[in-house]
């Protein structure tokens, strides 16, 4: 269990860890548009109160001298808000070696605001989860996804497919999330306070 303690003010918000305090730099739309600590900053871009794209620069001083690494993600939205693909760059320094993800949606309504399963590192918040869910990353996707495909852009052998099921309680809320192997699924479950 981690624990998180906040601290804001107009346009900035705080936040401190069992490990190391990140500040957030918060833009017009109150969400947030640079995060740091220590030698790392994100950068995010959003439109129309959606999360449309991020990076990170990861600034590491040593004895060879100084080196820049990075990662970052484009996130393709549609007219809904829904996520329709994301290209995931996970090393600025290989810029042509990505994944590239596609996503099915079901009718049924995200009223949670769930952040999709698998996804917290392509959005930028790994480790970030609580700033999602409290809304400073934008709104969430309109719709539960129904499936994700994974591709990448140098190995023709890889494709992975998830197929999410949801199961609600009485009051619309999803408690449980499965996907993966039908035989041993990955569960998540969720609570509402």
């Amino acid at each position: 269990k981690t624990n998180f303690s906040l601290t804001y003010g107009e346009n900035y918000v705080g936040v401190k860890t069992d490990g190391s305090q990140i500040s957030l730099t918060l833009n017009e739309d109150a969400l947030v548009d640079k995060a740091m600590s220590g030698n790392t900053t994100y950068n995010y871009s959003y439109t129309g109160g959606y999360l449309t794209s991020w990076n990170v620069v990861y600034k590491n001083d040593g004895f060879a001298g100084s080196s820049t690494k990075g990662a970052m993600a484009e996130i393709g939205r549609s007219v809904t808000g829904n996520i329709t693909s994301i290209k995931y760059t996970p090393s600025a320094d290989a810029a042509e070696d990505y994944y590239l993800y596609s996503f099915e949606y079901d009718d049924q309504l995200n009223y949670n605001g769930l952040l999709p399963e698998c996804l917290s590192t392509e959005l930028g918040c790994d480790g970030f989860e609580c700033l999602y869910y409290a809304g400073l990353f934008g709104n969430g996707t309109r719709n539960v996804m129904k499936s994700m495909e994974v591709t990448h852009s140098k190995r023709e052998d890889y494709h992975v497919k998830y197929d999410f099921n949801y199961n609600t309680d009485g009051y619309g809320n999803i408690v449980l999330c499965s996907y993966g192997a039908i035989e041993n699924p990955i569960v998540v479950t969720y609570k509402y306070y």
